[in-house]
This record gives C-alpha cells, structure tokens and sequence, in this order.
C-alpha cells in the first residue's frame, strides 16, 4: 500500500499526535513485511529539531498498533533510506512475538490473535 503524507497525518492524529503543522515536511518511508507495516519517519516536528538539526532522528512505528510507540531510533545525520537498509532495521520476527507475549500474554499471528 502506498502512504500518503495524509495518511501518516490521519494515523499519528488517531493516536493523538497532530502533525498538521509539517505535512510539507514529512521525510518517511513505509515497509511490508509479511502482513506488517512499518513507518520510518523523521522526527523533525520536534520542538528542539529546527534549532538543533544534528538530534533529528528516525523513527520507527508499527503501524500495525493501536498507539503511537517508537520502536527504535537513529540520527538523521547519515541515515541510509535504502529499502534494503530499512529492511535490515526492523525487529527480528522473534522478538516481536516475544513483544507481544509478555504486553497480550498470546501468540501473535500476522498482526492478529489466536
């Protein structure tokens, strides 16, 4: 599926993050994995980001998730926004089924339940 800057927007406001203010800045990249989708993002809506552009990062979210968690981070400075790069970035499957274990106490199947 492809995601548009509004689509990111209406996620993270579902969430109750408003990124109305950026939606011409939005530097992202989605990824498909099985039956997952991953955001990677740059966090420059961040108030510290315009005056210190060095501690921008990139963030990662399942967008598989009922809320707005960041996964993980990189700095901006350098970050390759290769698929094959962010591929390498996400979590091991195994840890996302141990993720999910110990916060739902079940087995994860694709993003859902058994």
């Amino acid at each position: 599926m492809i995601y548009t800057p509004e689509d990111i927007i209406q996620w993270f406001g579902e969430r109750g993050v408003q990124l109305d203010l950026y939606k011409d800045g939005l530097v992202y990249e989605t990824i498909e994995r099985e039956d997952e989708t991953w955001l990677f993002i740059l966090d420059n809506c961040q108030e510290y980001s315009p005056r210190f552009p060095a501690n921008q990062e990139v963030e990662l979210y399942s967008m598989d998730s009922n809320c707005c968690e960041c996964w993980d981070g990189w700095r901006h400075s350098g970050f390759d926004w290769s698929r094959s790069n962010l591929e390498s970035l996400l979590p091991p499957l195994e840890v996302l089924e141990e993720t999910y274990q110990e916060s739902y106490g079940q087995h994860r199947t694709h993003g859902g339940t058994i």
